[in-house]
């Protein structure tokens, strides 16, 4: 496979292993875990590692992911800080898969390296469907103080309520894309 064509099919690969994980997710199929931020980077470094053409296949990849990033930011669906928050982790996944390929393409001595990336299709298809139906009950987003105090329950309840309300603009921050609660209720 000549470099052209090296580039387009890992870009075309990783976009499209990675526009099917994240259906899967904003479908609700599966949820923030190991799927998206492990298995998936994994399997871009396996489908990456295994091409003879590495500088290609590589940018074809850093391209793939950069194209999926800037659609998730421009199109509202992750803030620009939880973005750069889980680079690091999907980098890492990245290259670990990549590692793994290229282990298992000297130990095989394969030439053909197109057969080698049905691989993390497969992968991918595993763990998406173990994550499917292993998902357990919700953890509810929930925060409970408890205080004891020496006084009756109706002296603690009339000092309680006078408690003025706080309302805080978001900050920079905030409008980047970290979240902040909505509603809190004593």
């Amino acid at each position: 496979m000549n470099n052209k064509k090296t580039f387009w099919f890992i870009w075309g690969s990783v976009m499209a292993i990675s526009v099917f994980t994240l259906g899967l997710l904003y479908l609700g199929f599966i949820d923030y875990g190991i799927t998206v931020f492990c298995i998936l980077p994994a399997c871009i470094g396996l489908i990456t590692g295994v091409m003879a053409k590495r500088t290609k296949a590589m940018l074809g990849a850093a391209t793939a992911l950069l194209t999926i990033i800037l659609l998730l930011w421009a199109g509202g669906a992750e803030g620009i800080i939880c973005i750069i928050m889980a680079i690091p982790v999907i980098g890492i996944f990245v290259l670990l898969g990549y590692i793994i390929a290229n282990s298992i393409k000297q130990l095989t001595k394969k030439s053909d390296e197109t057969k080698l990336t049905i691989l993390p299709f497969i992968m991918l298809l595993i763990a998406a469907g173990i994550e499917v139906f292993w998902k357990g009950a919700a953890v509810s987003d929930q925060v409970t103080t408890v205080m004891e105090l020496p006084y009756t329950d109706s002296i603690v309840y009339n000092h309680i309520k006078k408690v003025d309300t706080v309302t805080a603009e978001p900050s920079f921050l905030h409008e980047l894309g970290l979240p902040y609660p909505k509603k809190c209720i004593m």
